[in-house]
């Protein structure tokens, strides 16, 4: 069984939720609200908690420097590595500083020392001398729920009652109910910072966070 299992479906959510509002047969709470609501959270939980974790490689070829990242839904840069070994991340400004010192004409040939980012392409320096195999270590962005209660959350089972709660605060404020929403909205903050801090602890024992797409 993978580390951080996914089992339950959008049919689970909807149907836990409309239980602990009280409203099991839909009168009050559209299915297009519940949607909507568990994408924001999904949304939320991974926006907060970097949770999904995604890997993909990509070859290299000898003398080419400007790349453009794979076609994943990137969230933040973990890692990159050439052969195994990581490759350190600088930002832009930096890297364009570094360049016109060293190399202005972008000509210079050799293992890279490190990589950029501008506009969701990324650049190495110098130019790579051999062929080299790209490893990309990230976080994506969850993939929209459409509202078919056979599909599987984004989310691990872990944040299961998190997402529900995050639903089902979204249906009380609608429901100016605020007494509740504030309840629910201190429940998901909790679980959030406490589930928060196994992941950062986790990931900081294999890396650490070194670029954000946006």
């Amino acid at each position: 069984m993978p580390l951080r299992p996914t089992t339950y479906t959008y049919g689970d959510l909807a149907v836990s939720v409309k239980r602990a509002f009280g409203d099991e047969s839909g009168v009050q709470l559209e299915d297009g609200d519940i949607t909507r609501w568990a994408n924001e959270g999904q949304q939320e939980i991974v926006s907060r908690n970097r949770v999904l974790r995604r890997t993909v490689s990509a070859p290299v070829p000898a003398g080419q420097s400007d790349y453009t990242f794979p076609d994943e839904q990137i969230h933040q840069i973990a890692s990159l590595e050439l052969n195994g070994q990581l490759l350190p991340n600088m930002t832009f400004e930096d890297a364009e500083r570094r360049i016109m010192a060293d190399d202005p004409e972008k000509a210079e040939v050799g293992r890279p020392l490190f990589w950029y980012e501008w506009g969701g392409d990324f650049s190495l320096w110098p130019k790579p001398d051999v062929d080299y195999t790209l490893v990309l270590r990230y976080t994506a962005y969850p993939a929209k729920l459409t509202g078919d209660n056979a599909q599987l959350l984004e989310v691990s089972d872990k944040y299961y009652s998190t997402l529900v709660n995050y639903v089902l605060q979204r249906a009380y404020e609608m429901d100016e109910d605020w007494q509740a929403a504030q309840q629910k909205q201190a429940e998901v903050d909790k679980s959030l910072a406490y589930q928060g801090q196994e992941e950062r602890t986790s990931q900081d024992l294999t890396y650490g966070v070194i670029a954000e797409i946006c």
